[in-house]
């Protein structure tokens, strides 16, 4: 079978996107796991390659953002942030990276995304405000932070 050079030219585009499809879902993969190592040369050098900053972990479809907050590995959200990243990043059930931060008594974390102007009213997937879940866990001072920003 012989293919002209307009459909050589046609195959060889279809398979170098291909390509880079999956070059870019290993790229997300990757800039997740690095997000939740705190790894944050890692981090700036994938999103350098064409990570996106809001890629999404394949098991969890949780973007890199609400990893950050979960983990409190603040350097890193910063980087995402200053990158462009959402600051209301959310699960397909609505939970927020600050949702996560507070759940997690990660306090650093939940201070940076009030300063990016998040919303201090995320709701987790009970329907439970971040001030009421950081309450529960005992995160006191994430509960009052999220009530100097509005929070209830």
């Amino acid at each position: 079978m012989h293919l002209g050079p307009t459909r050589l030219l046609a195959v060889l585009t279809l398979l170098a996107l291909a390509a880079c499809g999956s070059n870019t879902e290993e790229l997300n993969q990757q800039l997740v796991d690095a997000v939740r190592r705190g790894d944050t040369a890692e981090a700036q050098r994938l999103l350098q390659a064409g990570a996106q900053v809001d890629a999404r972990d394949a098991k969890h479809d949780a973007p890199a953002v609400l990893w950050a907050a979960h983990d409190g590995q603040v350097a890193v959200l910063a980087i995402l942030l200053d990158g462009g990243g959402d600051v209301e990043s959310a699960k397909a059930d609505a939970d927020t990276a600050l949702w996560y931060a507070a759940q997690q008594g990660q306090l650093d974390a939940a201070r940076l995304l009030l300063e990016r102007a998040a919303n201090p009213n995320p709701r987790g997937p009970d329907g439970s405000s971040a001030v009421a879940i950081a309450e529960q866990k005992g995160y006191g001072e994430i509960a009052a932070l999220l009530r100097q920003h509005g929070g209830r």
